[in-house]
């Protein structure tokens, strides 16, 4: 899967530390739930932030592990809008 980025979310992406693997992997093995405003947002859930897929290996893994704990926002064209690193738990 070819993931497409806005300007201002490799911006984001650079000011918050964020890369694109790790982006790759909070898309692929995240949850997700929509803004309410067409956008899709992905993240980790604490469960979830210890799987260590097989498609990785354990130190490919560990240079992500400290940037798991972010958020994904993807546009309704499925492009990624904004990164970010979660301080609040998701609320439904």
């Amino acid at each position: 899967m070819e993931i497409l980025f806005t300007k201002h979310s490799r911006k984001r992406m650079q000011q918050r530390g964020i890369t694109e693997n790790a982006i790759k992997y909070l898309i692929e093995y995240g949850e997700l739930k929509f803004d309410g405003h067409g956008g899709k947002v992905y993240y980790l859930n604490k469960r979830n932030r210890s799987f260590i897929p097989s498609c990785l290996t354990k130190h490919q893994f560990n240079d992500i592990r400290e940037q798991l704990n972010s958020f994904v926002v993807l546009s309704h064209k499925d492009k990624v809008i904004t990164v970010g690193h979660r301080y609040k738990r998701r609320k439904n």
